[in-house]
């Protein structure tokens, strides 16, 4: 099997935007230096002699508490989304990692693409689809429950991507299909209309249940105005509005370069990537007063982005030489880190989660050693 994000550098999107960005404020400069010092580690080495592992997905709700998920593969996936039944599922309690299996009566007849959030260690979603409703798998802190969810949550026709799940608590949780949010609360899913669609993925962050971000675009078959315009949308905890436009934004093609994924750091302060490859570059919004700032990224392309729990950002970049690296940005600044080594090599990076409360972040991906991937948890700080 040849290594799988190699591939991902075809996927980025071709170069030619410096023109499209004029309007917006001037750039950043890009230059970055290296770090020294203690930085990144790998903490854990997830394996098989038999088959291969990948961890997918990291979620953290504080530093007692961490989720890294995958499974044994063949074919493997890459990014972010794993396959069940054959899930690994792994917890960090403040101290050590371990194992954590769901029952077998749970995963029966259960399989397709999954993702996994949770708000704390008693609150726990995998979120499986399988070509019709989604599937949950939900862990309290003691047992597993699975539930089909109601069709409400799955529109047929939605005009869009799937903007990825939030869960906030047991009865406050986020679906995003289009143009289309869908909220549990009251034990109940409520399903009602954006401003307008979510079109890429990655489009929708969060810092809490009364801030949430999201990049929307608007587009002829959804009914919400017409042209090639990308807008950021606010939930503030009663309702969505759109808060910023990208109209200086003239966007020839969506096949030429993609906005997205984005981070959500407060109620006026968002950050969207956007990723060019050649030229990657932040669009960061602090307020309609400074408007849009854009900011040069030293890298070729980019797979993942975080806050840094500290106004900054962590970025899993590439480089032309083909090398990668773990690029920090803070006040105007960047720092180039290595990322972490183990027997097997550098790890690539599929997830990256910060820690809650800290200036920490977990991040997982595979390695591969003697022709056979290892699921890999590395962390910034401790």
């Amino acid at each position: 099997m040849t290594s799988l994000v190699r591939s991902r550098r075809n996927q980025a999107c071709a170069v030619g935007v410096v023109a499209l960005l004029a309007a917006v404020a001037a750039p950043t400069q890009a230059d970055a230096h290296a770090a020294s010092g203690p930085g990144w580690r790998a903490v854990k080495i997830v394996a098989s002699d038999r088959h291969d592992v990948i961890l997918n997905k990291i979620v953290a709700t504080g530093p007692g508490d961490a989720w890294a998920v995958g499974d044994v593969c063949r074919p493997c996936v890459e990014g972010d989304g794993f396959f069940v039944p054959n899930l690994i599922l792994e917890r960090w309690n403040g101290h050590t990692w371990s194992r954590i299996r769901p029952p077998a009566a749970v995963l029966k007849n259960v399989d397709g693409w999954a993702t996994l959030r949770a708000s704390s260690r008693k609150n726990v979603w995998i979120f499986v689809g399988n070509g019709g409703p989604d599937t949950v798998l939900r862990y309290n802190g003691t047992k597993w429950t699975k539930t089909v969810l109601p069709a409400i949550t799955d529109p047929l026709h939605s005009f869009g991507m799937n903007g990825g799940p939030l869960v906030f608590g047991p009865n406050d949780v986020w679906k995003f299909a289009g143009i289309y949010a869908i909220h549990y609360s009251h034990h109940t899913w409520h399903r009602s209309r954006l401003p307008t669609a979510i079109r890429t993925f990655g489009a929708v962050d969060a810092v809490s249940a009364n801030d949430i971000w999201a990049l929307g675009r608007y587009g002829k078959q959804c009914g919400c105005h017409t042209g090639n315009r990308y807008v950021a949308m606010h939930w503030n905890g009663r309702s969505w509005r759109i808060v910023a436009s990208l109209n200086s934004l003239t966007i020839p093609s969506a096949h030429r370069f993609t906005l997205g994924p984005v981070v959500a750091a407060g109620p006026n302060d968002f950050w969207i990537l956007g990723n060019l490859l050649h030229a990657p570059f932040l669009l960061h919004w602090t307020g309609a007063a400074a408007g849009w700032k854009r900011i040069e990224i030293p890298a070729d392309s980019i797979y993942r982005i975080v806050r840094d729990g500290n106004q900054g950002l962590w970025l899993y970049v590439y480089m032309q030489d083909g090398t990668s690296a773990l690029d920090h940005y803070s006040a105007g600044t960047w720092t180039k880190y290595p990322v972490p080594s183990t027997p097997g090599g550098a790890p690539d990076i599929y997830s990256m989660a910060s820690i809650p409360g800290t200036q920490s972040v977990w991040g997982v991906g595979p390695s591969l050693s003697n022709g056979r991937y290892r699921g890999v948890i590395i962390k910034y700080r401790n």
